[in-house]
Order: C-alpha cells, then sequence, then structure tokens
C-alpha cells in the first residue's frame, strides 16, 4: 500500500509553502516524528525540519533544528537560524498548488 499524507496546517509566502504533514498508511508502531513531519517547500525543492518542541499558549509555537515558528488563525512567521525570518499568512483550505503537491509526494517518495 503507497503511504498517503494529510496537510495538518498550511502557512504560505511569496516565497515557499511551510506545512506539517500527518503520513497515513504507516505501521503502528512508527515514531511520532515520522508520522508528524514539517517541511519547507519552495518553488523548486522540499526542506525538512527537524521537530525539536512546541508550545499552544499564549500562540502555536514550534522549534525546530533549523528555525523557530510561531503562528495563530491568521498568519505567522519563520525565522530561519541563520538570520532570516520569512512572513507567513495561513492558509485555511491546505490546498498545495499542485507542483508543490508533486515535490512533497516526490519527497515521500509516493508514486
Amino acid at each position: 500500500m503507497s503511504t498517503t499524507f494529510k496537510i495538518l496546517y498550511l502557512l504560505v509566502s511569496p516565497d515557499g509553502w511551510l506545512t506539517e504533514v500527518k503520513r497515513l498508511g504507516l505501521a503502528v508502531d512508527v515514531p511520532k516524528h515520522e508520522v508528524y513531519q514539517w517541511v519547507w517547500i519552495s518553488k523548486t525543492h522540499v526542506i525538512p525540519l527537524r521537530f525539536v518542541s512546541m508550545a499552544t499558549e499564549p500562540r502555536q509555537q514550534r522549534e525546530f533544528e533549523e528555525a523557530s515558528l510561531w503562528f495563530d488563525t491568521r498568519r505567522g512567521a519563520l525565522a530561519w537560524h541563520d538570520g532570516a525570518t520569512v512572513t507567513l499568512e495561513v492558509q485555511a483550505n491546505n490546498a498545495l498548488p499542485s507542483l508543490q503537491e508533486h515535490l512533497l509526494h516526490a519527497h515521500f517518495g509516493i508514486a
């Protein structure tokens, strides 16, 4: 059975898409960090983010080895540890453009 995914959060900017996906169809004993994954998708490639920690108050916050993220119901920001910050808008319909969805499928090895 091929592994698929469900987009849980999608935040967009002119430079790319940040998404948390839940991988479906994996074995029940797969580690949580393999089931839930955050990735940055540019116009040409996918960069996986390595999860460190999270908080939900006063707003959603995620810490990754590569960057720090905060977001609420409308907007957010991804601060890369190299100093660059990307302003993001929440995309409520969780729909990636077809090219970025294809890149995500390729990243996960889904035909």
